[in-house]
């Protein structure tokens, strides 16, 4: 009776070791798995932050050459609307339009 109840105990012996060994394999799959995703976590987050830089660079960059090109037209019609004011009086039409109705050379005023 005594050799049955020693072999019971290493059995159960036996199985404990093997039930601790699983549950600690268990746990450490887990750990690792945590790991894993905390990792996985940090490197999405820096996925997106350089994609997102990325797209501000580019389309930045798109919007500062056309921000470029209406700041340079901005300027030519105002360079062109000074012109005008300036020298609205004094252009080349409106001198051989002033000699013509004056009756200067070339007019065709009382040549009728």
């Amino acid at each position: 009776m005594d050799e049955k109840i020693k072999a019971q105990g290493d059995r159960f012996k036996s199985l404990n070791q093997r039930q601790k060994g699983n549950a600690k394999s268990v746990a450490s799959k887990c750990h690792q798995q945590e790991e894993e995703n905390m990792v996985m976590v940090f490197f999405y987050a820096w996925s997106l932050d350089t994609r997102t830089e990325m797209v501000i660079k580019k389309y930045g960059e798109k919007l500062d050459a056309k921000k470029g090109q209406l700041d340079a037209v901005q300027t030519m019609f105002r360079s062109f609307a000074n012109q005008l004011e300036q020298g609205i009086g004094n252009t080349p039409r409106s001198k051989k339009s002033t000699a013509r109705s004056k009756g200067g050379e070339g007019s065709t005023v009382g040549a009728g």
